[in-house]
């Protein structure tokens, strides 16, 4: 059974060029972004367009240039940050997952902006505590104790994302070929997997 640790998912990272990382990075955050915009459109607030328009960005860039990738200007991530749910206000099933999925952009951008492993292993982190919230308010369990705690770590959504991004790193640390079909590959996967981005992952619908 996978468990996550920001410090091995950095130490695994370090062994990646910065496109690489990069590619990892940009995953991570298309697992969440859907369930930012499945929150934005149930509360009626943020901006879900600019943010999945903020990704694309990044993408197309990763896409066009490969190792020879140099981040070029994006938002600052302070503006992206704003985007957060206010836990006060605007609140549903999706609120959680949004607040990962908004922070796991914004470190993504801090990320592009100074190539910093830790700013990547946190976007890393963002995913994983995504589908943790999620398993634990499955297991709905009036104290979180050693067993209720790996029952959660055994859950599907839980192993099937950590088995993910255990897969893209080594995907991105072997012989990679064409890199852009390599990241394309990685970006289809992480849609196939994403929260609130397609029936039956993620919350249900009430």
């Amino acid at each position: 059974m996978l468990d996550f640790s920001q410090d091995d998912i950095r130490d695994q990272l370090a062994g990646l060029d910065d496109w690489q990382v990069a590619v990892f990075s940009a995953a991570c955050a298309e697992v969440l972004l859907p369930s930012y915009r499945r929150f934005a459109e149930l509360e009626e607030v943020g901006d879900p367009d600019s943010v999945e328009e903020i990704l694309e960005r990044i993408w197309e860039e990763l896409l066009a240039s490969g190792e020879e990738w140099v981040p070029t200007e994006l938002p600052d991530p302070g503006e992206v940050f704003q985007l957060l749910p206010d836990q006060d206000e605007e609140w549903n099933e999706w609120s959680a997952c949004a607040e990962n999925a908004i922070a796991a952009l914004g470190l993504l951008i801090e990320y592009c902006g100074s190539l910093e492993l830790d700013f990547a292993a946190r976007v890393a982190q963002q995913a994983y505590e995504a589908v943790d919230s999620i398993a634990s308010s499955a297991a709905d369990a009036p104290f979180m104790d050693q067993q209720v705690v790996e029952e959660v770590l055994a859950a599907n959504i839980v192993q099937s994302e950590l088995r993910r991004q255990s897969g893209v790193v080594e995907l991105l640390a072997g012989p990679l070929g064409q890199q852009s079909a390599v990241a394309v590959s990685i970006r289809e996967h992480a849609r196939a997997q994403s929260l609130g981005g397609n029936p039956g992952n993620g919350l249900s619908d009430g």
